[in-house]
């Protein structure tokens, strides 16, 4: 099997890079908030959606160390779904295998305060599909 998409992004351009002062896995009365804020965060719209074949997810999450609590410890693989999902109807029509060729993500504990969600998306421009 050759490189990953993570191991060797030749050709991926960056097409945004921002933060959310928090983390959500799924499964919330507030999911559609949370994936609006995204949304908002990445400052992404319709057009942008015109000029890639696909994307690739690297998301970075500081965990507040107050969830380190039994039934409040977040589950790392949950992290980066409302962040894919929120960009279904605006950059792909669904996240599926098509769209979306990568997800990374990372996390950490830290203080209160510190608690985000940091992602890059990155996409394979159509001239180079």
């Amino acid at each position: 099997m050759g490189s990953t998409v993570l191991e060797l992004p030749r050709g991926l351009t960056e097409v945004a890079h921002f933060s959310v002062p928090r983390i959500r896995t799924w499964g919330s009365h507030e999911d559609v908030e949370f994936k609006e804020q995204v949304r908002r965060a990445s400052g992404l719209g319709p057009e942008d959606a015109e000029r890639y074949e696909w994307f690739v997810f690297s998301l970075r999450c500081v965990v507040t160390r107050s969830r380190d609590k039994p039934g409040q410890v977040p589950d790392v693989e949950n992290m980066p779904k409302l962040v894919v999902d929120a960009f279904t109807g605006l950059l792909y029509p669904d996240d599926n295998l098509h769209h979306v060729r990568a997800v990374q993500v990372e996390a950490e504990w830290g203080a209160d305060e510190r608690e985000r969600t940091e992602v890059w998306i990155h996409g394979l421009p159509k001239s180079q599909g």
